[in-house]
């Protein structure tokens, strides 16, 4: 057997991004810098649940989320003309659980989805897993290149 170059698909990127600590940030990687970490805060809070009697954390509860939460989120989004009620909202562990549950609940196997290169390496192995046909659209300097996605969007539809 001969060596073969590893493809540079989803499943490298993700890899890539675990493999290599010399960047802070990677485009696609979705993480934050660690200098953003409000670490007082982190600390507040954890005081905070420490003091939770353990019967209050120790089941699954809602599958929604926790219901305070989703209650400022929905009058949080009230102030901004999004009448949404609080169990119109949903919470989840991270980006990467929202977009399953949302390509889950609004594509079948087969559709076409495009996305920009790059983009959130997770949402690209999401959407394969899916079954979905992947269409990469470039970036310019500028931002998303809007002529190839007018092209994109002609050729796909």
């Amino acid at each position: 057997p001969h060596w073969e170059a590893p493809g540079l698909n989803a499943a490298w990127l993700l890899s890539d991004v675990f493999a290599d600590h010399s960047v802070p940030i990677k485009a696609g990687a979705g993480w934050l810098p660690g200098d953003w970490l409000n670490e007082e805060g982190l600390h507040q809070a954890m005081r905070s649940a420490a003091r939770v009697p353990a019967a209050q954390v120790s089941g699954y509860g809602h599958p929604y989320g926790f219901a305070p939460l989703r209650e400022h989120i929905a009058a949080h989004m009230s102030q901004y003309g999004m009448p949404v009620q609080a169990q119109q909202v949903v919470l989840t562990q991270g980006a990467t659980q929202a977009l399953d549950l949302v390509v889950r609940t609004l594509l079948r196997p087969g559709d076409t989805v495009l996305v920009e290169a790059p983009c959130y390496c997770n949402l690209l192995q999401i959407l394969r897993l899916a079954g979905l046909r992947v269409v990469g659209v470039p970036r310019t300097a500028a931002g998303l290149d809007t002529d190839a996605l007018e092209d994109a969007i002609r050729q796909h539809t």
